[in-house]
């Protein structure tokens, strides 16, 4: 039984890099939001990541991007818990308390809360 699994999670490693492969950008190593690779997101970055299907090199150019990339969609409140999941695999969880009081300042001040 544990070989079924296992052999199972191999073959659905295989399938998501090859479908992925198409997905990941030669634009700061990000992976898009779309086949065009014309749009990318801190959602597509964090879910690569938390994936754990990664090789290390990959990860950290994938970290490093959504680290610094201004060019990326922000994710919106509901979807921060998994930015800030990325950010502690990637070792950075400071940063996400940076980014935490930072957000729900621009939150507070855009409700006049």
């Amino acid at each position: 039984m544990s070989r079924n699994w296992q052999r199972a999670a191999i073959e659905c490693r295989a399938r998501w890099r090859w479908r992925c492969s198409g997905s990941f950008g030669s634009r700061a190593r990000l992976f898009s939001d779309d086949r065009a690779k014309a749009h990318f997101s801190e959602h597509a970055q964090c879910l690569a990541i938390l994936s754990g299907l990664l090789e290390d090199e990959q990860c950290a150019q994938v970290g490093e991007g959504l680290l610094n990339s201004t060019e990326l969609a922000r994710t919106t409140i509901y979807f921060t818990h998994y930015l800030f999941e990325a950010y502690r695999v990637l070792g950075r969880g400071r940063r996400a308390h940076f980014l935490n009081d930072f957000r729900c300042g621009l939150i507070w001040e855009s409700t006049g809360l």
